[in-house]
C-alpha cells in the first residue's frame, strides 16, 4: 500500500545480513512492482478461458495434431461426441485412428495431413475435403475435413476442423432420388404425349 493510500502487486524477496562471526542481525528486502505483469496474465489467462469455452461450445470437432508423426495433442468435446472417443483416449494417439485413410496415404509415402490443408480460397468459402471417419464402435461416416497449419514456437501442429456429414449426405442422396424421379416422370409423360394420334 503506497503512502497515497493505492495498491499495488509486489513481488519480494528477503537475504540475511550477517556479522562477521555469522550470526544474523538483520535482512534485506526487495520489492518489485509486478502490477503490470500480473495484469499481463490475466489478460492471458482470460483469453485461454475464452478460447476454451469456444472450442467447447462450438458444434463441429476441433483436433490438434503435431506436425512430426500426426499424434493428438488436444480433442474438444464435439470431436468428443463424434467419434465416441474421450479426450484421454484420443491424447497421445495416432490421427489416422480416425480417419483411416490418412494411414494409407502415409504407407504411400504421401505428407497426408498437408495434402489435406485447406487452400485460402476454400477456407474462405468454408469448404473441406471429404474424408471417411471411423468411431470407435467402428462404423463410418462422411466427415468434411479442414486442416490448417500452425506453429507454437518452434513446433509445427496442424488443426482439424471436423463436421460430420452424414445428414446432408442422406439429404443430397434423397435429392438425387427426387431429381432423377421427376425426369422419369417427364420422360414418361413425353412419351405419352408424343405417341398420342391426336392434335394438341
Amino acid at each position: 500500500i503506497a503512502r497515497d493510500g493505492s495498491e499495488c502487486a509486489i513481488a519480494d524477496s528477503c537475504a540475511p545480513i550477517r556479522d562477521r562471526d555469522g550470526k544474523v542481525v538483520g535482512a534485506v528486502l526487495v520489492f518489485r512492482d509486478v502490477t503490470q505483469e500480473y495484469a499481463v496474465q490475466q489478460a492471458l489467462r482470460d483469453n485461454a478461458a475464452l478460447i476454451q469455452t469456444m472450442l467447447n461450445t462450438v458444434v463441429d470437432g476441433i483436433i490438434t495434431i503435431h506436425a512430426k508423426g500426426g499424434i493428438v495433442e488436444t480433442v474438444n468435446p464435439a470431436a468428443e461426441r463424434m467419434f465416441g472417443y474421450s479426450a484421454k483416449e484420443l491424447i497421445a494417439q495416432n490421427f489416422s485412428m480416425l480417419i483411416p485413410e490418412l494411414d494409407r496415404d502415409q504407407h504411400n509415402g504421401n505428407s497426408s495431413l498437408e495434402y489435406y490443408s485447406a487452400s485460402d480460397e476454400a477456407r474462405a468459402i468454408g469448404l473441406g475435403r471429404e474424408v471417411v471417419g471411423r468411431r470407435k464402435d467402428g462404423s463410418t461416416f462422411p466427415v468434411e475435413m479442414t486442416v490448417s497449419e500452425m506453429w507454437l514456437g518452434s513446433r509445427r501442429y496442424f488443426t482439424g476442423i471436423l463436421r460430420d456429414i452424414t445428414t446432408r449426405k442422406q439429404v443430397e442422396a434423397e435429392q438425387k432420388k427426387l431429381d432423377q424421379r421427376l425426369r422419369d416422370q417427364q420422360f414418361y409423360t413425353r412419351s405419352l404425349i408424343e405417341s398420342n394420334i391426336d392434335a394438341l
